[in-house]
This record gives structure tokens, sequence and C-alpha cells, in this order.
């Protein structure tokens, strides 16, 4: 994977300038251009068409607010700057850093009120999954490795709907 990423260029939010998950980005051999004109804690793979935004618990902690004896609400801030990079990213994914400590229906709301958009939630468990996740993606989404993938799962699909095991999934759409 490292002589591929040689020519690898993600476009990398200043604010992560002196985080950790920047420096491995940078040790798995992809060029790394800072830049504060793109979404907060983004990191982004034009070649592949690819965003990403991280996300912490830290950022989750200032965000939500008790709203029943046991129920968590993602605040309102947080929520509209991940409808903006949804909207501005054709294949946006939040990247959530969860620990023991991270509140699980904290990303199972998260994962509720995008459940009709294009964000896609991964959880990760350190910051060299958050790493490997966002080269593994970008790697899938760039040409020709993504037409290779959408080919085999077509055909996947094919042999499914032939042997009878799909019904009506291509009338679906």
């Amino acid at each position: 994977m490292e002589g591929e990423a040689q020519h690898v260029t993600a476009i990398v939010s200043s604010c992560l300038q002196d985080q950790a998950v920047l420096l491995r980005i940078k040790e798995n051999g992809v060029r790394v251009r800072l830049s504060s004109s793109v979404s907060r804690k983004a990191v982004i793979f034009p070649v592949s068409g690819v965003a990403f935004r991280l996300l912490s618990e830290r950022d989750l902690s200032g965000q939500h607010v008790p709203v029943g004896e046991d129920m968590l609400s993602i605040g309102e801030d947080l929520i509209n700057e991940l409808k903006d990079f949804a909207s501005v990213h054709r294949n946006a994914f939040v990247l959530v850093l969860i620990s023991e400590m991270f509140n699980l229906r904290m990303y199972q709301e998260l994962n509720l009120i995008f459940l009709q958009s294009s964000l896609n939630f991964i959880p990760v468990p350190n910051g060299e999954a958050t790493v490997m996740s966002m080269l593994t993606i970008a790697k899938v989404c760039k040409k020709p490795q993504a037409d290779v993938v959408t080919q085999h799962l077509m055909n996947f699909l094919m042999q499914m709907e032939m042997s009878g095991e799909i019904l009506g999934v291509a009338n679906s759409t």
C-alpha cells in the first residue's frame, strides 16, 4: 500500500495540524496539503472523491444536553456542521472515535438523525484504525478500483437474483 500511497494527496483541515492523525497519514506515504478553507477536522482525498470528518468524544462532550433522565441529545451546532459537510461532499464519512467511555446512545442518535442522508458514520477505536479506514475507503473509491468493486457487486447481485434469493430488488429503484 505504501507504494500506491505515494501518489495520493489529502487536503487536511489546518485545525488537525498538531494532531497525531496527521502524522499517521504522512507515515503512510500520503502527501498532505493543509487548508483552512475545508470543513473543520476534515480530511479530503480529491482523486477518490471522498471526504472524512473526524469526530471524538471531546467534540460531543460540549454538544450533548440532558433531555430526560438518561437520554442525551446532539447539539444543534454539531448537527448543522455535519449537515453542511454532507451537502458539500458527495461521498462523506464521519469517523467517530469510540472508547470504552463513549456513550453508544450518542452514536445511535447520530445515525438516526442522518439516516436518510448520504453521510456515513463509522466507529473507530483509535487513531491507527481511523487512518487505515480513511486510506482503505479512499483506495476503494479511486478509479479504476471503484469500477472493479462495483462490477463484482453487480455480478454478485445478478447471481443472487438468478438463484431466486433476491426478489424485486431491480424493480425497487
